[in-house]
């Protein structure tokens, strides 16, 4: 006999229940996070755009956020793990990713100490092999190694669907069947083992100039239909840029199963050197980054080029970094001994804090940000 809904009600109430509750997984954007309802959730997320905009970068800082209380796995078919654990540690330590692969002893220096603050412990990035089995094989036995080992499941991303690889005996006749079945093979993973999966795809090229659209995602296998959540980076043609490597982007949620769909898109800094997404408060006084328990060199930097170059109080850091005065101290420690900001004695003894326009990718005056009329 079939079981009625009823029935079936029930039986999913009691699972809910012996699962307990579970947090969404944050992005470590508070604008992308607040427009989820707090984050990523079970089932399968996509992020597309088109090439250079970030797509990458915005996967590691989602990766790294969730690595903070819980294992996380970054599977990676394009580039070798040594290139996206630089990334991670040239950001924290506020060097340029050039300057660290090139053995600059500074920013080896300085990484040594960034290792010791980043929670590495329960991240793990791995290659796809691309032997015979295909690449949905070697994540999966990534997943199962690493669920055995923490007794959890990994926050898992894909970086990306179009460079994965299928069976070799699916015999795949072209690029289109071989996205086909590891966007399939992707889906029956998330539902088997019930996971939280962040993939990223390129965008049909015919969509590049288009408004950003759920459509923007045909040619990449059945991601469309299948994903939870589906999202778009933009990068903002028009407009000044807010400084030297800092550029305006947009972030479209084109699909959401489980909320709603954003009218406005999400806009978005990218600073390209460090690898660092942050919410663009330009139009506010002081930016309000997310909050942090230890704050990144790269988001104090970030969220100092939104506040025009300088915040006059201490005060001012505390609300601009959302964290303790403690934290925010340390932060702006890190910041200064990379070079990135000085201070000074302002009126009555009172700490100045200033972006270091020596900085060789920081020379450019930064306009102040505008002040919204009462």
């Amino acid at each position: 006999m079939i079981p009625n809904a009823r029935e079936e009600a029930l039986a999913l109430l009691a699972r809910l229940a012996e699962r307990g509750q579970i947090e969404p997984q944050a992005t470590g954007v508070r604008a992308v996070d607040d427009a989820l309802a707090g984050g990523l959730r079970n089932g399968m997320n996509a992020l597309g755009g088109m090439p250079g905009v970030g797509k990458t970068s915005f996967t590691l800082q989602v990766v790294l956020a969730a690595s903070k209380r819980s294992p996380a796995l970054f599977f990676t078919a394009e580039q070798r793990p040594d290139e996206h654990l630089a990334r991670l540690l040239a950001a924290e330590s506020g060097h340029r990713l050039t300057d660290l692969l090139d053995g600059q002893p500074q920013a080896i220096a300085d990484a040594y100490q960034a290792l010791d603050v980043l929670p590495f412990s329960q991240l793990h990035i791995v290659a796809d092999r691309r032997d015979s089995r295909g690449s949905i094989a070697t994540l999966r036995q990534a997943i199962d190694d690493l669920s055995e080992f923490y007794g959890a499941k990994p926050f898992t991303a894909l970086d990306y669907l179009q460079r994965l690889m299928p069976p070799q005996q699916s015999n795949a006749k072209d690029l289109r069947m071989s996205i086909l079945l590891c966007s399939m093979g992707i889906t029956n993973l998330v539902r088997d083992l019930d996971l939280t999966v962040l993939v990223v795809s390129a965008l049909n090229r015919a969509s590049y100039r288009e408004q950003p659209a759920l459509e923007a995602f045909k040619e990449s296998g059945s991601i469309e239909y299948d994903s939870d959540v589906a999202m778009i980076l933009r990068k903002v043609e028009s407009g000044s840029s807010p400084s030297v490597g800092v550029s305006r982007v947009e972030l479209h949620i084109v699909k959401n199963r489980t909320g709603a769909i954003t009218t406005d898109p999400i806009r978005l800094l990218f600073d390209g050197r460090l690898g660092s997404f942050q919410s663009d408060t330009s139009s506010r006084a002081v930016s309000s980054v997310r909050p942090s328990v230890r704050p990144s060199v790269s988001e104090v930097v970030t969220a100092l080029r939104v506040a025009g170059g300088e915040w006059p109080t201490l005060r001012a850091v505390v609300e601009a970094l959302g964290c303790s005065p403690l934290a925010a101290g340390q932060a702006l420690k890190r910041a200064k001994d990379a070079g990135y900001l000085r201070e000074v004695e302002g009126p009555g003894g009172a700490r100045r804090f200033l972006l270091e326009s020596s900085k060789e990718d920081a020379q450019t005056q930064i306009p102040p940000a505008e002040v919204p009329p009462p």
